[in-house]
C-alpha cells in the first residue's frame, strides 16, 4: 500500500465534538477505505467509545499519545487513511506532531462565541506556527 492520508481532528478546547467527529469520520470513511483511528488524547475518549460499541466499527483503533511514536504514522502503510483524535491542549507536543504530519485538518466547533474564540486560539497557537496552508473544504476525490 502507499503512504496513508492523515486526517487530524483538532481544537484546543474540550467538549467541542472532536471525538464524535473523529469516530464518525473513521466509520464513514471505512465503508470504502481501510482506516485506522488513532486516539492521541490521553483521556482516551475515542477508545472508550469504540471499545464499548456493540457493533463492529469497520476500522481499527490504536491509542497513542507519545509524540515520538506519532511521528511514525506516515510509515504505517496498512491503511489508506489515518484519522487522529487529538488532545484539547494547545501546547501539547503530541498535538503539534500530528498537525505537522496531517494531510488534512478538521477543526470542529459548535456555533457559540466561547467555542469560536477557542477555535481562533487553536489556529493562532497550534496551526499557524507550523505554516499549515488552508486549502478549503475536503474533496472526496482528494482522499484515496
Amino acid at each position: 500500500m502507499s503512504t496513508p492520508k492523515i486526517l487530524a481532528v483538532v481544537n484546543g478546547k474540550g467538549g467541542v465534538g472532536k471525538t464524535t467527529t473523529a469516530v464518525n469520520l473513521a466509520a464513514i470513511l471505512a465503508e470504502k477505505r481501510s482506516v485506522l483511528l488513532v486516539d492521541a488524547d490521553p483521556q482516551g475518549s475515542a477508545s472508550w467509545w469504540v471499545e464499548r460499541s456493540g457493533d463492529k466499527m469497520g476500522f481499527h483503533l490504536s491509542q497513542e499519545n507519545n509524540p515520538q511514536a506519532l511521528k511514525d504514522l506516515p510509515q504505517v502503510d496498512d491503511y489508506q487513511i489515518i484519522v487522529v483524535d487529538t488532545p484539547p491542549a494547545l501546547r501539547s507536543e503530541a498535538l503539534r506532531t500530528v498537525i505537522g504530519l496531517a494531510d488534512y485538518l478538521v477543526l470542529p466547533t459548535p456555533p457559540a462565541p466561547m467555542d469560536l474564540t477557542a477555535l481562533i486560539d487553536t489556529v493562532k497557537t497550534a496551526v499557524n506556527p507550523l505554516r499549515v496552508a488552508p486549502s478549503g473544504a475536503i474533496d472526496q476525490g482528494g482522499l484515496p
